[in-house]
C-alpha cells in the first residue's frame, strides 16, 4: 500500500487519550473506519500538501499550509512508519476549513503547475512522466475536495483532526 495520508476526526476527550498514549491512533482508525470519522488522501497527500504550502515537508503559518502536514505531534509513539502523527485543534480546523472554502480548481491548477517544475521531491510525482501529470492533477484535486469536506464537517461538529501517513 505504502505512504497513504489519513485523517481522523476526534473530540477533545479522545485527543487527550491519544496525546497521553492511552489510546493507539492506528487501532482507533480501524475502530472508526466505517463511521465516517476517518478518511484518507490515498497517495495524493504529498501533492496536496505541496500545492497548498509550496513546501516539500514543512508547513507554514498560513492555514492552508497546515492542512496536511501541520499541527503538533500527537505523542512519541504515534509514528505509522513515515513520521509522527500530528493533530489540529478545533480552532485550527475551523481556520483551515474556512481557508479551504476559497480554493478554486483554477487556483489549485496554477499551483500544481508550479509543482510540476519542482515535483521530483514530491511523493508519486517523483516517478511520474510528463504524460501522467494531468491525470495526477485530477487525482490530487479530487482528494483535496474530499479533505475540504472532511474539514468542513469537523469544523461544524467542533472536532479536532489527527493526520498520519501510514
Amino acid at each position: 500500500m505504502g505512504m497513504v495520508g489519513e485523517y481522523i476526526r476526534v473530540d477533545d476527550k479522545m485527543l487527550s487519550k491519544l496525546k497521553k498514549g492511552k489510546k493507539d491512533i492506528f487501532e482507533l482508525s480501524e475502530e472508526l473506519a466505517d463511521s465516517g470519522a476517518v478518511t484518507d488522501l490515498d497517495k495524493a497527500w504529498h501533492i496536496v500538501h505541496f500545492v497548498l504550502s509550496g513546501k516539500v515537508w514543512e508547513s507554514g503559518g498560513e492555514p492552508l499550509s497546515r492542512m496536511v502536514l501541520g499541527g503538533a505531534i500527537v505523542n512519541e509513539d504515534s509514528d505509522g512508519g513515515y513520521g509522527p502523527s500530528t493533530y489540529l485543534t478545533v480552532d485550527e480546523v475551523r481556520e483551515i476549513s474556512a481557508a479551504a472554502e476559497s480554493v478554486s480548481e483554477e487556483w489549485f491548477r496554477e499551483r500544481y503547475d508550479k509543482v510540476k517544475k519542482n515535483g521530483k521531491e514530491v511523493y508519486i510525482l517523483d516517478s511520474a512522466n510528463e504524460s501522467e501529470y494531468d491525470e495526477l492533477f485530477e487525482y490530487a484535486w479530487s482528494y483535496f475536495l474530499e479533505a475540504k469536506e472532511f474539514f468542513k464537517q469537523a469544523a461544524q461538529e467542533k472536532q479536532n483532526i489527527v493526520f498520519s501517513v501510514v
